[in-house]
């Protein structure tokens, strides 16, 4: 069966935590995490769906009328390279491009840090048409370096 990709619909904050805690690679600073569960319940959030169940997800923080950023998204570990992400961030993109939005946003970690896991979703987001901005050393307060990306809508 394939994935269903629904939204932007109500937060199910349980399947969103669900989902983060099963990446503790990503989302394993307790406080982060807690955050984003926080800042989500505003915000328009779309659900992939494999047999009903919630294998991903992704968060939309709109920032101006013409531009938005991927605040969170998440996807079960065990499904991850199968195009759910892909098909989360394409629905995203088509539900703000026809609310008027030109430019998408995401916050990564920068490639001046080690870490392995993202860069995966570096090359993940490369591979959406997402393009390196700008690396800021210590933007989020962490002393963690955060790569801004842009994709034009």
């Amino acid at each position: 069966m394939p994935v269903e990709i629904v939204g932007p619909v109500d937060t199910n904050v349980q399947d969103c935590e669900r989902i983060l805690r099963a990446l503790p690679a990503y989302f394993g600073i307790e406080e982060a995490l807690l955050q984003y569960l926080k800042d989500i319940v505003d915000m328009p959030v779309f659900f992939a769906l494999l047999n009903g169940k919630s294998i991903g997800f992704l968060a939309i923080n709109r920032h101006t009328k013409l531009s938005a950023e991927i605040h969170v998204m998440g996807v079960l570990p065990e499904e991850h390279r199968k195009g759910v992400g892909g098909a989360l961030t394409a629905a995203a993109e088509q539900y703000l491009k026809s609310d008027g939005v030109k430019i998408l946003e995401v916050k990564t970690l920068g490639e001046s840090h080690p870490d392995k896991n993202y860069a995966g979703t570096r090359k993940f987001y490369l591979t959406q048409d997402f393009l390196p901005l700008e690396e800021i050393p210590d933007f989020w307060g962490k002393g963690l370096p955060t790569l801004f990306m842009v994709k034009h809508l």
